[in-house]
């Protein structure tokens, strides 16, 4: 499975979502696409010991995403934002839906919203109910099969 990390000026995050991408079970490739950050970004994910791929995009969070594509060789491609975090069993999720499903093209994870305050409750409830109804943001970590 590929991820695709996609990045404009992310210097503060993108270790931390290295890190966690590293420490998930799974085989994972992983290609950060930023997009002419002018922090250290780049550099960054460049010296981190997961080595992950490095491309220097432009032209906003889509161009990123389509120019990581032709990079990548996983037969399922995640799209995970520096700020999002994946659940630990990812992989083994992903893979099940394939399995369980077949002919599945796609889907995404449940967001919710770190702390305990009201609003993060209700933006957490708000996005499960966009859900429910077929609504999907890049937040939630979007997936598909290549084909």
């Amino acid at each position: 499975m590929s991820v695709v990390v996609p990045t404009f000026r992310e210097g503060s995050q993108i270790r931390e979502v290295l890190d966690h991408v590293a420490a998930l079970p799974g085989r994972w490739e992983v290609v950060v696409a930023d997009g002419a950050s002018d922090d250290a970004t780049a550099a960054l994910a460049e010296a981190h010991p997961s080595r992950p791929r490095v491309l220097r995009s432009g032209g906003g969070r889509a161009a990123q995403c389509n120019d990581a594509l032709a990079l990548v060789t996983g037969d399922v491609v995640l799209v995970l934002h520096a700020d999002s975090r994946l659940p630990h069993d990812a992989h083994a999720r992903i893979a099940a839906a394939l399995q369980r499903r077949p002919g599945v093209v796609g889907g995404n994870f449940a967001l919710r919203f770190d702390g305990a305050d009201r609003f993060s409750r209700l933006l957490t409830a708000w996005y499960a109910l966009q859900r429910r109804g077929g609504w999907y943001y890049g937040d939630s970590s979007v997936w598909c099969t290549r084909s």
